[in-house]
């Protein structure tokens, strides 16, 4: 199993619906027992590789190109990834928005079981 350590990317931004990726973010770090996962957009107007990182069922941003250039070839390939461990920082007087890394394991098989 290989490991990536990465910052999602965009996570001050708001999403199609108007909602702002800064309270979601809030909203999860609050709750200490959201669930968080990937989605691979290959339809993205803007990055045909695009993998968008997703908790509870909401968007909080995406991977960055980078990243996403060497996962989306993967995933599409069959291929099992999933977001090991998230952190969320900031939200502070000197760092008021907030940042989110994770870590995303990556097994070089489709099957979800062998992680």
């Amino acid at each position: 199993m290989h490991q990536i350590k990465t910052k999602v990317m965009g996570v001050t931004k708001r999403n199609d619906d108007g909602e702002n990726r800064q309270d979601i973010i809030k909203r999860l770090a609050i709750s200490g027992n959201a669930f968080f996962y990937l989605e691979r957009e290959a339809n993205n107007p803007h990055d045909k590789n695009a993998i968008s990182v997703w908790g509870d069922y909401d968007q909080i941003g995406y991977l960055s190109r980078e990243v996403s250039e060497n996962l989306a070839p993967h995933i599409d390939n069959g291929g099992y990834v999933k977001i090991a461990n998230i952190r969320i920082t900031g939200g502070t007087g000197d760092r008021p928005n907030m940042g989110v890394n994770i870590t995303i394991d990556v097994k070089w098989t489709s099957s979800p079981g062998a992680i």
